[in-house]
């Protein structure tokens, strides 16, 4: 299962035999079987595997993702 929320700025959501689907601010993804999945800012952005994206733990079961520069912030809760 995975969720997402948007809480700023804008993404677009990428899976596997369907059209791109853009995000904004306030937009909730709901993916039931844990299907692989992208979300990036456009077609041409890498997209790494989140397990391989820096972060900093907030908490011992928390953490914070960091990725890309030079664009438009996007947050997201996930």
């Amino acid at each position: 299962l995975w969720i997402h929320v948007v809480t700023a700025g804008g993404c677009r959501l990428e899976t596997v035999g369907a059209a791109p689907v853009p995000l904004r601010a306030g937009d909730v993804v709901l993916l039931p079987h844990g299907e692989g999945h992208r979300l990036r800012s456009g077609p041409d952005t890498i997209a790494p595997s989140v397990m391989d994206l820096p972060h900093t733990m907030a908490t011992d079961r928390y953490a914070v993702l960091h990725h890309g520069s030079g664009g438009e912030a996007t947050t997201l809760i996930c």
